[in-house]
């Protein structure tokens, strides 16, 4: 059975609920890295149980595909779960300065991510593959392009994020300094 849409779905409802709530930015991270990590390592016992020797542990390389969607899941579950533990430590120390931002930053980041995993998918769930081998050009093109745009969207994501919590955390720390003297 193949889980990508029930974890398509759970990524959009988790962060989509939490953000209706209005809960802080690091939980929208938080969610998100539990999605990744429960989905990860669903696929990771899966990929234990068929392979018919337990202590035999698959590299994460293994099969065709560059990774396996386990291990990116894992890894992704890992990134979200160091943005949620940076922005909560900026929180709880007083250095949060643009929560509005940060969380358009993390749906940006968020919603990138997903369109850069589940591009390929979508497309060819909802479009049919080409039968002629000259129009595999423009097929592939579309989805070298939707990809493109994603990842850049995503690195600006990230960067726009990390300049913020950056200038968050010296800004706090220049207002701190100010007022010891």
């Amino acid at each position: 059975m193949d889980l990508s849409w029930l974890l398509l779905i759970c990524l959009m409802v988790g962060p989509a609920v939490a953000h209706l709530k209005h809960l802080q930015p690091a939980a929208l991270f938080a969610i998100v890295a539990i999605v990744y990590a429960f989905f990860g390592s669903i696929g990771f016992l899966g990929d234990q149980v068929t392979s018919g020797d337990p202590l035999d542990v698959q590299t994460p390389f293994s099969s065709y595909d560059v990774a396996k969607d386990w291990w990116l899941a894992i890894r992704l579950g890992a990134v979200m779960a160091f943005m949620s533990g940076v922005i909560w430590m900026q929180t709880y120390v007083g250095a949060m300065q643009y929560p509005r931002v940060t969380k358009m930053l993390f749906w940006l980041f968020h919603l990138g991510i997903i369109t850069d995993n589940s591009a390929a998918k979508f497309i060819l769930f909802f479009f049919p593959v080409p039968q002629r081998y000259t129009d595999y050009d423009t097929f592939a093109e579309l989805l070298y392009h939707i990809t493109l745009v994603a990842e850049l969207v995503v690195i600006l994501a990230f960067l726009s994020l990390t300049c913020l919590l950056m200038w968050s955390a010296v800004r706090n720390w220049k207002r701190r300094g100010s007022r010891s003297i």
